[in-house]
Protein backbone atom coordinates (compact mmCIF):
# COMPACT_ATOMS: atom_id res chain seq x y z
CA UNK A 1 0.00 0.00 0.00
CA UNK A 2 2.62 2.49 0.64
CA UNK A 3 4.77 1.83 -2.06
CA UNK A 4 1.59 2.49 -4.67
CA UNK A 5 0.50 5.55 -2.32
CA UNK A 6 4.33 6.57 -2.76
CA UNK A 7 4.05 6.45 -6.71
CA UNK A 8 0.81 7.76 -7.45
CA UNK A 9 0.87 11.61 -7.34
CA UNK A 10 -0.48 12.55 -4.12
CA UNK A 11 0.96 16.05 -3.78
CA UNK A 12 2.45 16.03 -0.32
CA UNK A 13 -1.02 13.70 1.24
CA UNK A 14 1.29 9.95 0.52
CA UNK A 15 2.70 9.86 4.55
CA UNK A 16 -1.24 11.15 5.90
CA UNK A 17 -2.68 8.71 3.56
CA UNK A 18 -0.73 5.91 4.26
CA UNK A 19 -1.31 6.46 8.17
CA UNK A 20 -4.77 6.86 7.90
CA UNK A 21 -5.65 3.22 5.41
CA UNK A 22 -2.90 1.90 8.08
CA UNK A 23 -5.16 2.11 10.50
CA UNK A 24 -8.71 1.37 8.90
CA UNK A 25 -6.74 -1.69 7.41
CA UNK A 26 -4.93 -2.60 11.30
CA UNK A 27 -1.35 -2.86 9.11
CA UNK A 28 1.62 -1.97 10.22
CA UNK A 29 2.37 1.95 9.94
CA UNK A 30 6.18 2.21 9.85
CA UNK A 31 6.12 -0.29 6.78
CA UNK A 32 2.97 1.93 5.04
CA UNK A 33 5.20 5.46 5.90
CA UNK A 34 8.58 3.89 4.82
CA UNK A 35 6.95 2.46 1.25
CA UNK A 36 5.49 5.94 0.66
CA UNK A 37 8.63 7.69 1.29
CA UNK A 38 9.89 5.80 -2.26
CA UNK A 39 9.22 8.91 -4.34
CA UNK A 40 11.59 11.93 -3.49
CA UNK A 41 13.82 14.58 -5.18
CA UNK A 42 16.32 11.92 -6.33
CA UNK A 43 13.69 9.10 -7.60
CA UNK A 44 10.67 11.55 -8.81
CA UNK A 45 12.68 11.83 -12.42
CA UNK A 46 12.95 8.51 -13.36
CA UNK A 47 9.45 7.35 -12.10
CA UNK A 48 7.83 10.12 -14.10
CA UNK A 49 9.80 9.16 -16.96
CA UNK A 50 9.15 5.30 -16.82
CA UNK A 51 5.44 5.90 -16.21
CA UNK A 52 5.05 8.02 -19.19
CA UNK A 53 6.82 5.19 -21.11
CA UNK A 54 4.84 2.76 -19.76
CA UNK A 55 1.64 4.22 -20.15
CA UNK A 56 2.57 5.32 -24.13
CA UNK A 57 3.22 1.17 -24.42
CA UNK A 58 -0.25 0.87 -22.67
CA UNK A 59 -2.34 3.12 -24.80
CA UNK A 60 -0.25 3.44 -28.21
CA UNK A 61 0.40 7.08 -27.35
CA UNK A 62 3.66 9.26 -28.37
CA UNK A 63 6.02 8.90 -25.71
CA UNK A 64 7.91 11.89 -26.34
CA UNK A 65 4.48 13.93 -26.15
CA UNK A 66 3.66 12.81 -23.13
CA UNK A 67 6.97 12.95 -21.20
CA UNK A 68 6.76 16.58 -22.31
CA UNK A 69 3.74 17.25 -20.70
CA UNK A 70 5.16 15.15 -17.41
CA UNK A 71 8.17 18.02 -17.78
CA UNK A 72 6.44 21.30 -18.15
CA UNK A 73 4.02 20.36 -15.52
CA UNK A 74 1.10 20.19 -17.99
CA UNK A 75 -0.46 16.73 -16.71
CA UNK A 76 -0.90 17.83 -13.30
CA UNK A 77 -3.03 21.39 -13.89
CA UNK A 78 -5.78 20.03 -16.52
CA UNK A 79 -7.48 16.17 -17.21
CA UNK A 80 -5.87 15.97 -20.53
CA UNK A 81 -4.77 12.97 -22.78
CA UNK A 82 -1.46 13.22 -21.64
CA UNK A 83 -2.90 12.89 -18.20
CA UNK A 84 -4.44 9.58 -18.79
CA UNK A 85 -1.19 8.52 -20.35
CA UNK A 86 0.32 9.26 -17.74
CA UNK A 87 -1.69 7.82 -15.05
CA UNK A 88 -2.07 4.62 -16.92
CA UNK A 89 1.93 4.02 -17.18
CA UNK A 90 1.75 5.31 -13.43
CA UNK A 91 -0.81 3.11 -11.82
CA UNK A 92 0.73 -0.03 -13.66
CA UNK A 93 4.36 1.17 -12.21
CA UNK A 94 3.14 1.04 -8.85
CA UNK A 95 1.34 -1.89 -8.90
CA UNK A 96 4.27 -3.90 -10.43
CA UNK A 97 6.66 -2.16 -7.92
CA UNK A 98 4.05 -2.91 -4.35
CA UNK A 99 4.39 -6.55 -5.74
CA UNK A 100 7.94 -6.42 -5.94
CA UNK A 101 8.43 -5.01 -2.68
CA UNK A 102 5.69 -7.20 -0.90
CA UNK A 103 7.83 -10.47 -2.04
CA UNK A 104 11.45 -8.42 -1.28
CA UNK A 105 9.61 -8.07 2.17
CA UNK A 106 8.07 -11.12 2.68
CA UNK A 107 11.26 -12.68 1.37
CA UNK A 108 13.46 -10.95 4.34
CA UNK A 109 11.22 -11.74 7.13
CA UNK A 110 10.96 -15.01 6.69
CA UNK A 111 14.67 -15.82 6.23
CA UNK A 112 14.82 -13.61 9.69
CA UNK A 113 12.56 -15.70 11.32
CA UNK A 114 14.08 -18.71 10.45
CA UNK A 115 17.35 -17.55 11.03
CA UNK A 116 16.02 -16.43 14.65
CA UNK A 117 14.18 -19.74 15.35
CA UNK A 118 17.30 -21.27 14.43
CA UNK A 119 19.38 -19.56 16.96
CA UNK A 120 16.88 -20.46 19.41
CA UNK A 121 16.87 -23.90 18.71
CA UNK A 122 21.01 -23.79 18.83
CA UNK A 123 20.23 -21.99 22.63
CA UNK A 124 17.97 -24.60 23.87
CA UNK A 125 19.80 -27.48 22.82
CA UNK A 126 23.43 -26.74 22.77
CA UNK A 127 24.55 -30.23 23.17
CA UNK A 128 23.32 -31.51 19.73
Amino acid sequence: MGVVLGIVPSFGLGVPVAVLLSLIFRINKAAAILGSLIMNPITTVPFWTVSAFIGALITGADYHLVLAAVRSGAIFRSLSYSTYVYMAGNLTLAAALAILSYGVVWAAVSRYNKLKHQRRAEISNPDE
